[in-house]
């Protein structure tokens, strides 16, 4: 194979012009300068990086089915593409699985399962429809 290349021997198709890869996940990820050693540590943190994603997210007219955090992930019931869903989702998944025995620096958050943000979905009858637009809105 290694040859094949070296010698401009490829069976690859040739892109199209503008041809963009599908997006499959968008996602954000620091390492703090110091250790987090509370949960409000780490909820400034996510919060920060779950508006950098959701800010893509929109950018990019996409709404996630799943947010990744801390190497877990977890199904959400509506996509989304909005700060407040993504962050507690982010916590929920952190405070389920980290225990404190050290502290912590790095942490991440992932929406992936990405559909576009007009696709027609089923609302849910115990979800707060009015709520969910106005923080789209403010998004």
């Amino acid at each position: 194979m290694l040859w094949a290349f070296a010698n401009g021997y490829d069976s690859d198709p040739v892109c199209t012009e503008g041809y963009e890869a599908p997006v499959k996940s968008i996602g954000n990820s620091t390492t703090t300068p110091r250790d987090l050693e509370t949960d409000l540590d780490v909820w400034i943190i996510l919060m920060a990086l779950s508006e950098s994603v959701s800010a893509r997210l929109r950018t990019h007219g996409f709404k996630s089915n799943v947010v990744d955090s801390i190497t877990r992930q977890m199904h959400i019931s509506q996509p989304t593409n909005i700060t407040d869903e993504i962050v507690k989702a982010a916590f929920e998944l952190f405070k389920k699985h980290y225990r404190w025995e050290h502290p912590i620096r790095s942490l991440g958050v992932r929406g992936s399962d990405l559909v576009m943000e007009d696709i027609p979905v089923q609302l849910d009858l115990f979800d707060n429809q009015e709520k969910r637009e106005k923080l789209e809105r403010l998004d």
